[in-house]
């Protein structure tokens, strides 16, 4: 028998695989995996087709995940999405992991996304620290880096982690008088300052316009616990021109804002 007529050779580990394997688990974690937290739900047409599936292949598998509890169906709709004890498949695993761990890749896929510099950082000792980033090239350039430390109220970042606190947890940070300005745009007055939180608190988000550097602007978003409680801020930082009012609010702002939700639903937070 020639090369071009030898039957492939198997090994044992290989045959070992082939004969162990089930394809139904297969399929039907890959009906789960479907769901990537780009969709309000998915109709079982919507499955099929992102998987490369004939329309009608997975309904057994959904028929399945369904009565199980890991999928349900949204009443009135024809639209399945996944829920809580699928996240729980996972929960156990990513509880041991650490914040940074677990964000780094967000931010990452943040800053391609936006083209944009983004930053993580807690609030210890009454300054913010930055402990993650994932940066592109600016200008004018910021200089920060991780393990930075600047004073809360003139970062987005320090207002995001502000923005939780009631105002006699904001007076032991900044104090009651005049704030110190970083730029000619800075919020200065206390009860402007306050009032700026109690807003970003309302939309979920803070947006400083060319406060903390001259033309850049930055929108962040704060990071909860399982316990609900703010325990980091993440956000995206570019000049004026890239972060124009209309790419804010249809790109930046929602994006920011999803990466916050991701990493804090890794952290357990459930809202």
């Amino acid at each position: 028998m020639n090369d071009m007529t030898r039957p492939s050779q198997v090994t044992p580990e290989q045959a070992d695989r082939s004969a162990s394997w089930v394809e139904a688990l297969s399929q039907g974690l890959a009906v789960l995996r479907a769901f990537d937290g780009q969709h309000g739900g998915l109709t079982l047409t919507e499955i099929a087709q992102k998987l490369g599936w004939s329309r009608t292949k997975p309904y057994r598998y959904i028929y399945t995940l369904e009565q199980l509890g890991y999928l349900e169906r949204q009443e009135g709709s024809k639209r399945y999405r996944p829920t809580s004890l699928t996240m729980a498949l996972g929960y156990s695993y990513l509880s041991g992991l650490s914040l940074l761990e677990l964000a780094q890749p967000v931010l990452e896929r943040l800053k391609n996304e936006l083209g944009a510099s983004v930053h993580m950082g807690i609030l210890e000792r009454g300054e913010v620290v930055y402990i993650a980033s994932a940066r592109v090239s600016v200008v004018p350039a910021v200089d920060i880096y991780v393990g930075s430390r600047v004073a809360p109220h003139v970062t987005s970042l320090g207002r995001a982690l502000m923005s939780a606190m009631d105002d006699e947890q904001v007076d032991a940070l900044i104090g009651t008088g005049e704030l110190p300005a970083s730029t000619a745009r800075s919020i200065t007055d206390p009860q402007a300052f306050r009032q700026m939180l109690r807003q970003s608190r309302e939309r979920g988000y803070v947006f400083t316009d060319e406060e903390f550097h001259p033309g850049v602007r930055s929108i962040a978003a704060p990071i909860r616990d399982r316990r609900g409680e703010v325990v980091a801020a993440i956000n995206a930082t570019s000049i004026v021109q890239k972060f124009s009012d209309a790419w804010l609010a249809e790109q930046v702002i929602p994006r920011v804002m999803a990466a916050a939700s991701e990493i804090s639903r890794s952290m357990g937070f459930r809202s």
